[in-house]
């Protein structure tokens, strides 16, 4: 009876031990990411020298700004006051986005808290991704807002392709 109890114990003990090991583990996606080239699924368009970006995994969180497009945005004429002119053309190069996220398989969900767009707030953007070393592959494959209207560019930017280096400490 002395050694089945003492089994018992010897096995909680190796089981809980296996468990907070795991459940301290950090993911592999954990860390700073900068973009490093980004690609539409038909090859047409490749950005090798994205503009400034920054994406950042914690255990449950995420938080991605980036500028879109091939040239920097310029400085307000007026430092500190832009023109309205100047807020919208910036608002359009913008993407930032903060939230949660899930991995499945080979897919990574992120469901924004916050977000530029008032209808990402809540919804959701799929990727499917691929992590070799410090490179994270992430292509497009659905978005949607709150209320699980598809974003209108969703099917364009079907497949597009961010290649994302890690940021070293």
């Amino acid at each position: 009876m002395r050694s089945l109890i003492g089994m018992t114990l010897l096995l909680a003990v190796m089981l809980a031990g296996r468990f907070l090991l795991f459940a301290q583990t950090p993911s592999r996606l954990e860390g700073v990411w900068k973009i490093q080239q980004s690609a539409t699924a038909d090859g047409d368009s490749v950005n090798r020298t994205p503009l400034p970006n920054l994406a950042i995994f914690t255990p449950e969180h995420y938080s991605l700004v980036r500028i879109a497009g091939s040239e920097g945005p310029r400085r307000f004429e007026t430092h500190w006051l832009p023109t309205d002119a100047e807020k919208l053309a910036r608002y359009d190069a913008m993407f930032v986005n903060a939230g949660t996220y899930e991995i499945e398989a080979d897919r990574l969900t992120m469901m924004p808290i916050v977000a530029r767009v008032p209808e990402f707030v809540g919804g959701s953007l799929e990727y499917q991704y691929r992590l070799n070393g410090d490179v994270l592959t992430l292509t497009g494959v659905d978005e949607h807002s709150f209320d699980g209207v598809q974003a209108p560019w969703a099917t364009r930017s079907e497949g597009t392709t961010l290649t994302l280096g890690r940021v070293a400490r």
